[in-house]
């Protein structure tokens, strides 16, 4: 198992100050909140509303690409894989066949609401990079798909950082 941080976009976004819905609902013992208030961009509170349009409207991911990343970060029976800013769990969903433990965080709760209907025995929380609601050192690898723009992004590696097993 490799514990690398690659970064394929670097784009920020300002964030804002509001606060994101803490969980409820879903699978019992899946979804759990993170114990307080999340921040999300303003313009990300638009993905609730379409979260069901963007679901059945955005495209999965190319099999080579999925396949680069298990291959790269070793993911696999055994490994604890967090997808970060999971979304609807698109990128999710093709690592369920690998085999490893998935935990899945997005802080929008349509787009969560989506996920879990997909992938109902998948762990998920509500959260943001900057504020992983995980333990430390929890994590084999980390994924993030479509979502790195909306980070800030010296936060969300040190967070990322965090929640990673030490190589």
């Amino acid at each position: 198992m490799k514990n690398t941080i690659s970064v394929i976009a670097t784009e920020s976004k300002p964030r804002s100050s509001t606060s994101a819905r803490e969980s409820a609902g879903g699978p019992a013992g899946r979804r759990a909140p993170i114990g307080g208030a999340v921040s999300i961009h303003e313009a990300a509170k638009a993905f609730d509303q379409g979260a069901v349009d963007y679901e059945k409207g955005r495209p999965s991911y190319p099999a080579d690409a999925v396949a680069k990343i298990v291959d790269v970060l070793g993911v696999g029976p055994g490994t604890r894989v967090l997808d970060l800013a999971a979304g609807t769990g698109k990128l999710t969903r093709l690592l369920v066949p690998t085999g490893a433990e998935l935990v899945a965080v997005e802080p929008v709760a349509g787009m969560l609401d989506q996920l879990v209907a997909a992938l109902p025995d998948v762990e998920v929380h509500d959260g943001t990079a900057e504020a992983i609601p995980l333990p430390d050192a929890s994590v084999d690898a980390a994924v993030v798909a479509q979502a790195f723009h909306w980070f800030d992004p010296d936060v969300a590696l040190a967070e990322l950082a965090r929640v990673l097993v030490p190589a």
